[in-house]
């Protein structure tokens, strides 16, 4: 209720100079009373006064309007209310956008975000990343590449389509922060998870996506309807901008960090690149991307009474083999793949094609359908950085 009025305050503190015309007396009769309420509540610190305070300066078509916006949710005044960017300061900006920063640096500034919707809204820098866990070593140990069998590449990319459309949805970053009401919060980031991936959890499911055309075609009805119907289970109207901003989150998430000191002496966890199995996780070039799935690993992770033992679901194990399927490949091909992804999100983002046609697009860029060699088929944009990454792997 105090965040209600607190946005219905600021509201009428735009009226301080209104625009009118002037030709409707009864309009003029409205502004007046916006003025009256705007003045009342002008010297009120909404901070500090009580809802029953509160509740006793508004008069009673005022207390009517607010009890029918509660009692309506799919109301016109509600939902304005509700996506109003006053009430969704509590966001989190995605912790991938966060540039690093001292860990003594105030979580709580807030700038300019993002949300799912297309629009902007004030959320809170949240700079801690989610924790690496550490991954099995015979996970690590097996042989990773084209020729090993399929590279689960384009199933993974839908993983982080999900995990980073959650984030943004939810305004929680990372998935697995603490909240107020913990349980409640876990139960439903799994469940938007589930309802966007169910591969991921269900024992049955032999999904293996392809290409990118396939991760579209299946993600897209997910995110996206053509009438703005729900279709995710959380409530959200995506449009073609979400499906593009997921994209390019997705691609960061995946393309490894340029920089990667090495140190053998820290012990938080150990993988690599290629058959490199020695390199601290934090410091391993596709760090982003285990650090995505290390908070979906602890987000769906059985967790029993404090200080026991967690076990692992299988939608944990799966996840956990995804994270190990990854950081065992060649930085390169992870180059190639996460170039693949932007390159994908771009084309979108150029479309003049009606909403909801996404299998009419072209083709995209794909390293696994074709016999050519990886650079042949990047985009020219992605090639050079590509070839720098070779050079580097080659140096190791």
């Amino acid at each position: 209720m105090m965040e209600l009025l607190k946005k219905f305050e600021d509201g009428e503190k735009e009226l301080d100079n209104p625009l009118t015309d002037g030709s409707d007396d009864d309009g003029e009769g409205d502004v007046g009373e916006k003025d009256d309420l705007a003045e009342r509540l002008g010297g009120v610190d909404l901070d500090a006064i009580s809802p029953a305070e509160l509740w006793e300066i508004l008069t009673p078509a005022e207390r009517t309007s607010f009890m029918s916006a509660v009692q309506d949710p799919q109301s016109e005044s509600a939902q304005e209310l509700l996506h109003s960017a006053g009430l969704q300061d509590e966001g989190a900006l995605p912790w991938w956008e966060a540039p690093e920063a001292p860990e003594d640096e105030d979580e709580d500034e807030t700038e300019i975000g993002q949300t799912v919707h297309g629009n902007t809204k004030k959320m809170k820098k949240h700079r801690r990343q989610p924790v690496l866990i550490q991954l099995p070593e015979a996970l690590l140990q097996r042989p990773g590449g084209t020729d090993t069998g399929p590279l689960l590449l384009y199933n993974i990319c839908a993983v982080l389509i999900a995990y980073a459309y959650t984030t943004r949805y939810l305004g929680k970053s990372p998935l697995t922060s603490k909240s107020t009401d913990t349980d409640l919060d876990a139960a439903s980031v799994r469940q938007t998870m589930r309802n966007l991936v169910p591969f991921i959890s269900d024992r049955r499911a032999r999904a293996l996506l392809e290409s990118m055309d396939a991760v579209v075609t299946d993600m897209w009805p997910r995110l996206v309807d053509s009438e703005g119907e729900e279709r995710t289970g959380s409530g959200a109207k995506a449009g073609r901008e979400t499906v593009v901003l997921v994209l390019r989150d997705a691609a960061r998430l995946l393309m490894p960090r340029r920089v990667a000191v090495f140190d053998n002496d820290n012990t938080v966890g150990e993988a690599g690149a290629g058959n490199n199995h020695n390199r601290n996780l934090e410091t391993h070039p596709h760090r982003n991307f285990l650090r995505a799935l290390s908070d979906l690993v602890v987000l769906f992770r059985h967790q029993g009474v404090e200080g026991a033992e967690t076990k692992e679901t299988p939608t944990s194990a799966k996840l956990l083999f995804y994270a190990a399927h990854v950081a065992s490949l060649p930085t390169a091909l992870l180059v190639g793949f996460s170039a693949e992804v932007a390159a994908r999100a771009q084309r979108i983002e150029s479309e003049t094609e009606v909403a909801g046609k996404a299998n009419d697009n072209p083709t995209n860029y794909s390293i696994t359908d074709r016999g050519e060699p990886m650079e042949a088929v990047l985009p020219p944009f992605a090639r050079e950085q590509t070839l720098e990454w070779n050079a580097k792997i080659e140096e190791l």
